[in-house]
């Protein structure tokens, strides 16, 4: 992308992020029938290779998931909700807070909610102007673009030319506003600066 603030928070006191944790996402865990087996194994890769590997054991009780790390262990407390139209449905159930979850992260020692290990979102991290050129890019590759830059492709065969005018004052729009927001950052990181 290029340009101030791209490719890193623009913010100094960045919290950690969900991007960065290793989820525990039940949902996809009962849909590959994972909950359903005495023993399963979860890994997770980065760039830069394996990030994370969990053992899960399934004890005698089918509320409760035993998470199994190199030195320590952990119980997972499963809920089964009943859904309206027959079948049941898993939700974690998390020990800091006692709530419904359908995703534990990660926090280094115990598997907790969001909110308990106070993490955000990486979009929630962003400038507005990083927000807006990042909605450019995305129209872009609907456009029919690599994703790598912002060069705004030719029509794609067989789209409408009103969806593609559309499509392209929509990416002006944005891109225009997201260097706005980059200049309106700029502006408060000098004024930030010349306080001091």
């Amino acid at each position: 992308m290029g340009g101030f603030g791209s490719g890193r928070y623009s913010r100094y006191s960045a919290k950690r992020t969900v991007e960065e944790c290793c989820a525990l996402d039940i949902r996809g865990l009962h849909r590959d029938g994972s909950l359903t087996r005495s023993e399963f194994t979860l890994t997770w890769r980065g760039r830069r290779g394996v990030i994370g590997r969990l053992s899960f054991i399934r004890p005698l009780s089918e509320n409760v998931v035993m998470v199994q790390r190199a030195s320590t262990s952990e119980r997972l407390m499963v809920e089964w909700v009943a859904c309206r139209f027959g079948g049941q449905r898993p939700w974690w159930r998390c020990a800091g807070c006692d709530t419904r979850r359908a995703v534990l992260y990660d926090s280094g020692a115990k598997f907790r909610c969001r909110q308990c290990l106070g993490l955000t979102y990486r979009t929630q991290q962003e400038n507005r102007g990083d927000r807006l050129v990042l909605k450019a890019k995305r129209i872009a590759v609907q456009l029919g673009g690599d994703g790598r830059g912002l060069e705004l492709p030719d029509k794609p065969a067989g789209m409408h030319w009103r969806t593609y005018d559309q499509l392209t004052s929509q990416f002006v729009e944005a891109y225009v506003a997201g260097l706005d927001g980059w200049r309106e950052e700029l502006g408060r990181m000098v004024g930030a600066l010349g306080k001091r």
